[in-house]
Formats: C-alpha cells, structure tokens, sequence
C-alpha cells in the first residue's frame, strides 16, 4: 500500500471512500425496481438469467444464444441478485447499481494514483453524481 501524504492520514482516506461509495450506491439503487416499469437493457440477459437458474453446469464464458450475444457471466451475477432480490425490476437491476457504485472508488483509487488526492476527490465526485453514468448504471 502507498503511504499516505502528509496532512491526510490514510484511514480518513478510507472513511471518506466508504461514505462516498454508500452514497453512490443509494444513489443508484433508489426507486430502482420502480421508476423505470420496463425492460430497457435487461431484455437481452432475462434469457441468460433463465439459463443459469435452469442449468447449474452453465459455462460463464460461453455466449449467449441471442442476436446480442454477450457471456453467460453477467447474467450469472443478475440470477445471484435475483435470487437475494426477488424476481422483479430490482433483481434484474441490482448488480449493475452495484458495479456502477463501485466505479467512484476505482475512479478516486486511479485519480489518486495518476494525478493526486483532490483530482481523485474532483474526479470521484462527479462520476458518483453526472447523470448519464447514473442513468446507465441502474439498468
């Protein structure tokens, strides 16, 4: 691990980042099940998430038979979420909220690393709240 620099010490450094990431990812699973009432991008893997709740020998890598043909592992993480969720809108949803507030501390980690700490705020803050990542990351 880097050390920290002067003036900041590191455990803040991971407070500041636990709350930015709760924050995002509140942000993101707000009305997540309800405000959208329609299949947008999920269409594609309702398939794939059937596929792995019916065969358990489900290779993740393999495309799916679709015109869109993505892997099997996507879908395998959305049948997980659905499983905790329930079989709705916020089950089909929930992983993409998650991997898209996860975005804001890779984007502060890489900030930090590439430029410094404020940049790494700057960069970190805008990402957890511009509105197309926030869109895009709850379907």
């Amino acid at each position: 691990m880097i050390a920290p620099e002067r003036g900041w010490p590191l455990w803040c450094e991971f407070l500041l980042l636990i709350a930015l990431t709760a924050l995002a990812l509140g942000m993101r699973f707000y009305h997540l099940g309800d405000s959208i009432h329609m299949l947008v991008d999920e269409a594609h893997f309702v398939l794939g998430v059937n596929y792995a709740r019916l065969f358990p020998d489900l290779r993740l890598l393999e495309p799916m038979p679709t015109t869109a043909s993505f892997p099997f592992l996507f879908s395998y993480g959305q049948a997980l979420m659905v499983d905790v969720f329930g079989r709705n809108l916020l089950g089909l949803r929930a992983l993409s909220a998650i991997l898209g507030a996860l975005t804001v501390p890779a984007t502060y980690w890489l900030g930090r690393e590439l430029f410094d700490r404020p940049t790494a705020l700057i960069g970190a803050l805008v990402l957890m709240s511009f509105p197309p990542h926030l869109h895009y990351s709850r379907l």
